[in-house]
This record gives C-alpha cells, structure tokens and sequence, in this order.
C-alpha cells in the first residue's frame, strides 16, 4: 500500500450487527455457505475479489480475511452463531477498507 509521506494508513471501517433468527444453526450456516446465491445478497460496491474462509469445527462460527481484490485493500469478518432454545442469535462482523472512500449513505446501506 502506497501511501504520501507524512500521512497514516487508512483504516477499515468495522460494524458488528446481531439478529435473532428462528432456524436452527446449522440451516442458518448453509445459507451462509451458499456461495452461489452471494451475488444476490452483495452490497453496494461490486468487486470480484478471494476470500480465505476458517469454518470452527462446531460449526457456529466463520471468520474471513482479503487474498486480493481490485476495489477493497482489505476486508474481515465473520459470523458467530448462538443457539438460543429455539431461536439463534447471528453475529456478524465486517471490516472493510476501499480503494475509493465510501459515502456515507453507501456505509448504512452496506451494513444492513
């Protein structure tokens, strides 16, 4: 990353978003897992980059990490899933940093 003298790195913007969804677990991962649908779900800035995913062996959480994209310098995440009796409580944290700066209005509706 190329950066002008004297200025600091940018830094990814981060937001943590929960929702309590009645599925079990392992129904909410697969949409999850479901790659072939993430077009349909992207959000406003479209990209074609690689994502290097770690699935824990319990299956209630994934966390990934940018191997390389054109519009993003880097981006991170994951989900946490929570079994609450019937119910499951979906964490998701994002952290994404652009190559151009994002509108705020862009910002909202990418964390939705």
């Amino acid at each position: 990353m190329s950066q002008h003298p004297g200025s600091l790195p940018a830094m990814a913007e981060e937001s943590t978003q929960s929702i309590v969804i009645e599925a079990e677990p392992d129904a909410i991962m697969a949409v999850i897992a479901d790659f072939s649908s993430c077009p349909q779900w992207a959000g406003p800035v479209k990209d074609e980059y690689v994502l290097s995913y770690t699935w824990t062996s319990n299956g209630l959480a994934v966390d990934w990490q940018l191997v390389r994209g054109q519009m993003q310098r880097s981006q991170r995440g994951s989900y946490v899933l929570r079994p609450t009796g019937s119910t499951t409580q979906v964490t998701c944290t994002l952290a994404v940093e652009l190559v151009i700066p994002m509108i705020g209005m862009f910002k909202r509706k990418a964390e939705r």
